[in-house]
C-alpha cells in the first residue's frame, strides 16, 4: 500500500482511474448501469464540492442546497431565454456572490447555530421559490425549452443528448471540482481552511482573517455546489422548489463525505460509489423499507468508522508502514 504515500504511484493510479472512467461508456452503453454511474458521479462531484467548506474548511453547512438550487434555476432561466452558453457559470458566479452575503451575516456564530441558520436559509429560499410565481413559476417549475438548442442547428439539441454526454460531461465536472480541493489542499489557502477547522481561535491568534477565509471557503464550495446545480437541470430539464430546494440534497451531500472521509480528497468520491449502489440496491430489493435501512447503516458507519473509510485507510496504511519500518530497524 506504499503506492498511496508515493506522489507517482498516486499519479499512475489517478490515469489508470481516468482511462477506465472513459472505457466505461463503450461497454456499458446506454444500459441501467450507465444510468448508475452518471447518479455516483454527480453525487461525487456534489459531495466533493460541499467538502471544500464542510471538510477542508470546517464550516458544517446544512444548507447548500440553496447554492444548488440558484444555479438550477439561473441555468433554467438562461436556457429558456434562449442564452444557454455561459448559463453553468453565470449560475456558480450568482451562488458565489450570494455565498460570501450570507458567510458575512452567518459566519459570525460557529458550530451547531452555524449549521441551523445554514439550513434555514435553504427553507427560506426554498419557501421563496414556491411562492414568487411571477419570477420562478411557483410549485410548478421550469420546463427547459428545447426550442433553446434547435435554434443552435440542433448541436445542443436536450432530445439528442444520451446519456453517454452527460457521463463525459460529469467527468470533466467532478474531475475539475476534485482537481480544485487538490490545488486548494498543496497550498497556502489549504493550511489556512485547515487552520480554522482545527482551532478557529488559534488561527486567529497567528494572525489569519477568519472570517475573510471562512466566507472564501463558502463561496467557492458554493460556486461549484451550483455547477452541480445547472447539471441537474439540464439532464432533467426541469426544476421545482421542493426538488432543487429540498433539504434531502443538503443532507445528502454531508453523508457522501463523512462516509468517504470529510477534508480528504477521494473521500467524497469513494463515499458517492457506496451509497449510491447502496441507495439503489435497497430500492430495488427493499422497496418499502430502503430509507430505514440507508438510515440505520449511515449510522453504524458514523459509530464506526468517524473518520470515513478514506480516514480508515490512511490511519491502516500508516499504521502498516509504521510496523515495516520498526521490523526493519529491529533487523538492522
Amino acid at each position: 500500500m506504499g503506492w498511496l504515500r508515493n506522489e507517482r504511484g498516486r499519479w499512475v493510479g489517478l490515469g489508470m482511474l481516468l482511462l477506465l472512467a472513459l472505457l466505461l461508456p463503450v461497454v456499458l452503453r446506454e444500459s441501467y448501469l450507465l444510468s448508475v454511474l452518471v447518479l455516483i458521479l454527480a453525487n461525487a462531484q456534489a459531495g466533493a464540492a460541499w467538502n471544500l467548506a464542510g471538510g477542508l474548511a470546517g464550516q458544517m453547512s446544512f444548507g447548500h442546497a440553496a447554492f444548488f438550487g440558484l444555479g438550477a434555476y439561473a441555468s433554467a432561466m438562461l436556457f429558456n431565454a434562449h442564452v444557454p452558453f455561459g448559463a453553468m457559470l453565470v449560475g456558480g458566479g450568482l451562488a458565489a456572490v450570494f455565498a460570501m452575503g450570507i458567510g458575512y451575516l452567518c459566519l459570525r456564530i460557529r458550530g451547531f447555530y452555524f449549521a441551523l441558520a445554514t439550513f434555514a436559509l435553504a427553507e427560506v429560499m426554498r419557501i421563496v421559490a414556491r411562492n414568487w410565481a411571477g419570477f420562478t413559476n411557483g410549485v410548478l417549475g421550469i420546463f427547459l425549452d428545447a426550442k433553446t438548442f434547435q435554434m443552435l442547428g440542433g448541436w445542443l439539441d436536450l432530445g439528442k443528448l444520451s446519456r453517454v454526454h452527460y457521463y463525459f460531461f460529469l467527468v470533466a465536472l467532478t474531475a475539475l471540482t476534485v482537481t480544485a480541493t487538490w490545488m486548494i489542499r498543496r497550498r497556502k489557502l489549504g493550511y489556512f481552511f485547515q487552520a480554522l477547522r482545527e482551532d478557529e481561535h488559534a488561527a486567529l491568534a497567528v494572525g489569519i482573517n477568519t472570517t475573510y477565509y471562512k466566507i472564501l471557503a463558502l463561496a467557492i464550495s458554493g460556486f461549484f455546489t451550483a455547477l452541480a446545480g445547472s447539471f441537474y437541470a439540464l439532464y432533467t430539464q426541469y426544476v421545482s422548489p421542493d426538488e432543487v430546494f429540498g433539504v434531502f440534497f443538503s443532507v445528502k451531500v454531508i453523508f457522501i463525505s463523512l462516509v468517504g472521509g470529510v477534508g480528504t480528497i477521494w473521500g467524497p468520491v469513494v463515499g458517492a460509489v457506496i451509497m449510491t449502489v447502496l441507495e439503489e440496491w435497497l430500492r430495488v430489493y427493499f422497496p418499502y423499507s430502503h430509507e430505514f435501512i440507508y438510515g440505520l447503516l449511515i449510522v453504524v458507519v458514523m459509530l464506526f468508522m468517524p473518520t470515513g473509510i478514506m480516514g480508515k485507510l490512511g490511519e491502516w496504511t500508516a499504521g502498516l508502514e509504521g510496523r515495516t519500518t520498526e521490523g526493519a530497524v529491529a533487523g538492522s
